[in-house]
């Protein structure tokens, strides 16, 4: 990525199909956290989009150093990021690595005239599943992060998918009732 000095998504999107192919012979765990700032547009849209980009290399910077070498770090979209882990301990490792950005970024970031007050919203996904792909590890962390964003959304969600699992189950009991499956 130009602006941030970062991988971009392509070359995350490469470095995390050949992390799940290791997963695969080696046994092991990936984890992706995404990160979506908060904030960010309004920053932008009042303070300039110099301003703007300073904060995106501010934050990039900050965010290299809490991956520390244990995690991949990529610019995937304008203000979002991922860091991928792998190994036994990838998914403490990616929770670890949220904590850490969410205490950076709860205090006000110190831009070239300008102070910026932004947050995050992080999903965290665990490839548990030998048949999870990388995109769909990757596409799992979004989601998740975009429930983090909004607790009711997530709620609403949860209530309709309960709502059909217990109207298939309802369907299936029936149906075994009257002898077919």
């Amino acid at each position: 990525d130009a602006l941030s000095g970062l991988a971009n998504r392509r070359a995350f999107r490469h470095r995390l199909d050949l992390a799940v192919a290791r997963a695969e012979a080696a046994l092991h765990t990936v984890a992706v956290a995404y990160v979506d700032l908060d904030g960010f547009k309004d920053v932008n849209d009042t303070q300039g989009h110099e301003t703007g980009d300073r904060l995106i290399c501010v934050v990039a910077a900050s965010f290299q150093s809490i991956a520390d070498g244990r995690g991949f770090l990529a610019r995937v979209g304008g203000d979002e990021f991922a860091l991928l882990f792998e190994g036994p301990d990838a998914a403490a490792e990616a929770s670890k690595a949220a904590r850490r950005i969410l205490d950076h970024l709860s205090r006000p970031l110190a831009l070239v005239g300008h102070v910026a007050n932004v947050g995050a919203s992080i999903g965290i996904s665990v490839r548990d599943d030998r048949s999870i792909s990388g995109e769909e590890l990757l596409r799992r962390a979004q989601i998740t992060g975009e429930f983090s964003r909004s607790p009711l959304q997530a709620l609403a969600v949860a209530a309709a998918f309960y709502a059909v699992v217990v109207f298939a189950l309802s369907h299936l009991a029936r149906r075994l009732e009257r002898g077919r499956p």
